[in-house]
């Protein structure tokens, strides 16, 4: 039981724990092969959208101690994982485990939210059976005979660090669609040290999304006006390209020397724009900067002969949004934007005079639904 409670304490990169997990050389996504899950295992899952799920983990668990037709232990595990994204980019799970009782706790760093999560199902796997991974043989039956090294961390601190074994024949580890080739990983200062050459990193693959957006534009038009729009673009965690295009309301706006005459007027508008999650959780703050191209029309009344016109411009755009998952690839946000043109023209009605110049600043507030494909 002390080796096992050893196991769970401390600090060790995930980034050794992942390529253990990936030796084998499999790169199938965990996805596509349906193990049941194990019943030791009582698993709260914490981690943004954009990661594995709690049944990828309890599946990756259950491959770990031997598969479908291995004999369960009496053991139970209750476990609590956290993941998120450090402000450095790398990330961060920590569990908190209670075996038999008995608490735990341990925290992993890697460089992807699929490296900590396979390194947290190798952990998990680790605290039910030391001897594990047990990869089933070609029967789905765990082999009995050459039972792998057990897998153990020194903990942090003044504490020297002991010898790691690396188990090997690992079942095939987490892994997103896409996967490049790394230089060699290796631990931090203070715990075990291990060396794997050309381990695999994973990370996310670049996917399209789409959003509706709705909302209040105010300063571009005489009055503020509905606005109404649809973007899409590819995301590629934690960055996001976009291409847009909204339209508003239309706004009158009369002149002071006739209050009988003046004009409507109407705004069309695309754009462009990248855009940056500052950090993960259950409230993503992202911030957005791009141009868009503006055309305002405008038709004149309570002249004798009204005309039309209209005019386009360039603005700089900036905003920043409150985004909020829910559900692995659905999202809503709150935006809060300011776009900036150097062109200003002036519409006016002939006979009559000015009606209506458009200012240098303007500002919107947008409500949208974003899904990721």
């Amino acid at each position: 039981m002390s080796g096992i409670l050893r196991a769970l304490i401390g600090r060790a990169p995930a980034a050794v724990l992942a390529a253990a997990v990936v030796s084998a050389g499999a790169g199938e996504a965990l996805a596509a092969v349906a193990d049941p899950v194990a019943p030791e295992l009582s698993l709260t899952w914490r981690a943004p959208a954009a990661c594995p799920n709690a049944g990828d983990v309890e599946a990756q668990f259950a491959r770990l101690l031997g598969g479908v037709h291995r004999q369960p232990t009496s053991k139970h595990l209750d476990a609590t994982v956290t993941v998120r994204r450090t402000p450095s980019d790398s990330w961060v799970a920590r569990l908190e485990t209670r075996l038999d009782g008995v608490p735990g706790q341990r925290s992993l760093e890697g460089d992807s939210c699929w490296t900590v999560a396979s390194a947290a199902a190798l952990i998990l796997a680790l605290t039910i059976d030391p001897s594990a991974p047990n990869p089933p043989n070609a029967s789905g039956a765990a082999s009995p005979s050459n039972p792998a090294p057990a897998a153990t961390a020194a903990p942090t601190g003044g504490a020297s660090p002991g010898a790691t074994g690396l188990p090997t024949g690992l079942p095939p580890a987490l892994s997103p669609p896409y996967q490049r080739p790394s230089a060699a990983m290796t631990t931090t200062p203070g715990v075990s040290s291990t060396e794997v050459a050309s381990a695999p990193r994973w990370s996310p693959a670049p996917r399209p999304l789409v959003r509706a957006f709705g909302g209040l534009t105010v300063g571009l038009l005489p009055q503020a006006a509905l606005t109404g729009g649809i973007a899409a673009g590819i995301g590629f965690s934690p960055w996001r390209g976009e291409l847009s295009a909204h339209a508003t309301a239309q706004q009158q706006q009369t002149t002071v020397q006739r209050p009988t005459a003046g004009g409507d007027f109407r705004l069309l508008a695309a754009g462009a724009r990248l855009c940056r999650d500052l950090k993960e959780g259950r409230v993503i703050p992202r911030l957005c900067g791009g141009a868009e191209i503006e055309r305002i029309t405008a038709h004149g009344f309570g002249v004798t002969a009204p005309a039309s016109g209209g005019s386009t411009m360039g603005a700089a755009t900036l905003a920043g949004l409150l985004v909020f998952p829910l559900a692995r690839r659905v999202e809503l946000s709150l935006e809060l934007g300011a776009a900036a043109r150097p062109y200003r023209p002036t519409f006016t009605l002939t006979n009559v005079g000015a009606v209506f110049r458009v200012p240098g600043l303007s500002w919107g507030t947008v409500l949208s639904a974003g899904i990721t494909l």
